[in-house]
């Protein structure tokens, strides 16, 4: 859930796919956070994020499910921008590749 997008390369897009594919099928987190403010929800993500399992188990059940449901939530968002933000990249690269082979005038 916390790690980051590794540099971009078709290899690391792939596995971020997978990645990606492996927290949607977490659940629809989309839907659990609809109507929750996007302030309360990066608050809640964050707290998650630093928390570690002994923090976490000192905490309610409630607000447990809480943390997670906006970590997951969190995690799909970035997970998803990383994906996009890699293609784009990757993309970017091939196109300035092929401009560069390309005869000028």
């Amino acid at each position: 859930m916390k790690r980051s997008a590794p540099r971009p390369s078709w290899t690391n897009f792939r596995r971020q796919l997978d990645h990606l594919r492996w927290a949607d099928d977490l659940g629809d987190a989309a839907g659990w956070v609809e109507g929750v403010p996007a302030s309360k929800l990066a608050d809640f993500a964050g707290e998650a994020d630093a928390a570690d399992a002994a923090v976490m188990r000192d905490y309610g059940e409630a607000k447990k499910i809480a943390l997670l449901t906006a970590l997951v939530s969190a995690a799909q968002g970035k997970t998803r921008d990383d994906v996009a933000e890699m293609f784009c990249r990757q993309v970017a690269t091939l196109t300035k590749r092929a401009a560069a082979h390309l005869p000028s005038g």
